[in-house]
């Protein structure tokens, strides 16, 4: 029994320690599985550890490109919102341009049509100018011509008081040797007397055919001011009366032509059927005297026309009972007064009235005088023929 135990107990031991070294040698596979584990483990964590640094970088990195997406959107948000802005602006101001554009055609048409109206204007305007110094060459034409008549006017009555003054001299030595034919006796003397009469008679009708000479015509009137005292209507229109002393008038002059040229140039030759006149030269005393009588009734017709008070050229056509002159008279007699126009007219109708009423009367008297002599030496020649 005993060695059935110990067989039993050597058989215990053994399959104990067969059981122990399968149990080590499984322990050991475990052991050894379990490092394997282990190690795989530890390097699936080593990678997981290393995977999840780079995913903490990579997150870390994705955080930081989504917060500066995040930035880049709110600034594109933005910039969009300030294009679309600037696009409404530019819009608006596209329109306004747009609209200006069509405005500025329209004024560039305009100014077209202007342009070309003032193009029309400017032809029209030269030709106005043209036709204004036309009208200053005829103004200047005229008053040449006025100025020519002025200096006939004046030679006229020249030659009439000359030719008045030999008629006088005349008729004064005839009555002097009529008073002293009867004093004197002696015919020698006599005859002497009626020699001297008769070379002093010669002498005064040569001196009365000596035609004096004429004067040039050094300056003419140039066009008057386009204002005068008055137009303006701050002030009154000065109103001189005629005076009867000599007077001076303003006139602006220029150096013109000869008397000579201006007349062959702007005055038509004066023929007798033209003027009335006598120009032959006189041949006798009834010669003269019809000469002088034409030549007075001439200047007389002409002083009614230009002598007396200067008429302002621009208050022809109104309608104003009141016109304007202007005389420059002597310091003492300078007055300035407004009249109406029927004054003036009464005033120089009175004063050429006067005038014509001298002349007529020196006229009768010199007639009268030289009726006298003629008479006079007829009765003497008869007398001296019957003798």
């Amino acid at each position: 029994m005993e060695a059935r135990l110990l067989q039993l107990s050597t058989e215990f031991q053994d399959v104990t320690e067969i059981r122990i070294a399968s149990t080590t040698h499984r322990v050991i596979r475990e052991n050894i599985a379990i490092n394997n584990e282990l190690d795989t483990m530890l390097t699936t964590h080593q990678r997981l550890y290393n995977e999840n640094d780079k995913l903490r970088a990579g997150n870390k990195t994705l955080k930081l490109e989504a917060s500066l997406h995040e930035e880049e959107k709110k600034k594109a948000l933005t910039k969009a919102a300030v294009q679309y802005k600037i696009i409404e602006r530019l819009t608006e101001e596209h329109d306004n341009m747009a609209n200006k554009i069509k405005q500025y055609r329209n004024l560039e048409n305009e100014a077209n049509q202007i342009k070309q109206e003032a193009a029309t204007m400017k032809d029209y305007c030269q030709k106005l100018q043209f036709n204004i110094r036309i009208l200053e060459q005829n103004l200047h034409a005229s008053r040449c011509e006025r100025t020519n008549l002025k200096m006939e006017l004046d030679y006229t009555k020249d030659e009439m008081d000359r030719l008045s003054g030999i008629l006088y001299e005349a008729v004064m030595s005839i009555k002097a040797a009529l008073s002293l034919k009867f004093a004197v006796k002696d015919k020698a003397l006599k005859a002497a007397k009626r020699e001297a009469l008769l070379s002093s008679l010669l002498t005064l009708m040569t001196s009365a055919q000596e035609k004096a000479r004429k004067p040039s015509l050094e300056s003419v009137e140039s066009v008057s001011a386009t204002y005068a005292r008055g137009d303006l209507g701050f002030v009154p229109k000065p109103v001189v009366l005629r005076s009867k002393v000599p007077i001076h008038r303003h006139i602006e002059v220029q150096m013109g032509p000869s008397f000579e040229e201006l007349l062959a140039q702007y005055v038509p030759p004066v023929t007798k059927k033209d003027s009335g006149s006598i120009t032959s030269e006189p041949g006798s005393q009834l010669e003269l005297i019809s000469e002088m009588e034409t030549t007075v009734t001439k200047y007389v017709e002409i002083a009614k026309e230009e002598t007396g008070t200067v008429f302002d050229e621009s208050s022809e056509g109104t309608s104003s009972e009141e016109i304007s002159y202007h005389v420059e008279l002597p310091p003492q007699e300078r007055e300035t007064k407004s009249v109406t126009e029927s004054e003036i007219i009464q005033a120089e109708g009175e004063g050429i009235l006067e005038e014509e009423l001298l002349i007529s009367e020196e006229q009768l008297d010199i007639e009268e005088q030289v009726e006298e002599s003629s008479s006079e030496l007829h009765e003497e020649a008869h007398q001296g023929g019957g003798g």
